[in-house]
């Protein structure tokens, strides 16, 4: 197990060929590495569902009730929306994870749909009230994860771990990531000028 802190600082460390240096820390400081595992979390959520169920995470929500309903506030939020959550249960219940179109598709075709939950702007919605606190397994958006928390980016063998670790060293080091990197910072630092 590694933190989100540690394993953005063994890639400055990499890209450093050993201790991370000031120069390397200004070049590639915690939220572009943090952008760039973003990127690649994501990408293997969309293209690898094996290896994003094993990095999925269980968070525990207190539900709320407005106008609509029950719900639970979703953060951190799921990295490619309800596609990276895998389980939602309660107490008593386990929901399916459901866009507003099946939704209402489900409800039409059987009359009812009380084990749906839909996942929407940040939070989920449920068409019962959950027993107690809401469960929900799912792969988090890294920017919204806390430094110290816990980053599971491994399969059995670790061998997605090095993966991730790879292809974050390919796009940081890329001639076309570079001049990306460069022009944001030109552009920020001409926005502070202008202000």
């Amino acid at each position: 197990m590694i933190t989100k802190r540690q394993f953005i600082e063994l890639l400055q460390n990499r890209l450093a060929g050993g201790d991370a240096v000031t120069d390397v820390r200004k070049q590639f400081p915690l939220p572009v590495i943090s952008r760039v595992l973003n990127f690649v979390f994501a990408d293997v959520v969309v293209n690898n569902d094996i290896a994003a169920s094993d990095m999925a995470i269980e968070y525990e929500f207190d539900v709320q009730f407005d106008s609509f309903g029950y719900y639970v506030e979703v953060y951190p939020q799921p990295i490619a929306g309800s596609q990276s959550i895998y389980t939602i249960e309660d107490d008593k219940t386990s929901y399916n994870i459901q866009d507003k179109n099946l939704a209402k598709a489900i409800k039409t075709l059987r009359g009812s749909n009380k084990n749906g939950a839909i996942y929407f702007a940040h939070k989920i919605r449920f068409n019962q009230q959950p027993t107690g606190k809401v469960r929900v397994t799912q792969v988090p958006n890294l920017y919204q994860m806390k430094d110290d928390d816990i980053l599971i980016s491994a399969e059995s063998g670790d061998t997605m771990e090095s993966k991730i670790f790879q292809t974050c060293m390919q796009l940081l080091t890329s001639p076309q990531y570079q001049d990306e990197l460069n022009n944001n910072n030109i552009d920020a630092q001409n926005a502070r000028q202008n202000n």
